[in-house]
């Protein structure tokens, strides 16, 4: 059996927190780590 493996990255307002990176690099962490992974058999 193979699984297929998706991961979904929530990375929403990339570009902005890019800008303010020195403001927003924790909250911008914090995106980036939320993620869904959904094995299907």
């Amino acid at each position: 059996m193979i699984k297929k493996y998706y991961v979904y990255y929530n990375i929403k307002n990339l570009l902005k927190k890019q800008e303010n990176n020195e403001k927003n690099y924790s909250h911008f962490l914090n995106e980036i780590i939320m993620f869904k992974v959904i094995t299907i058999e």
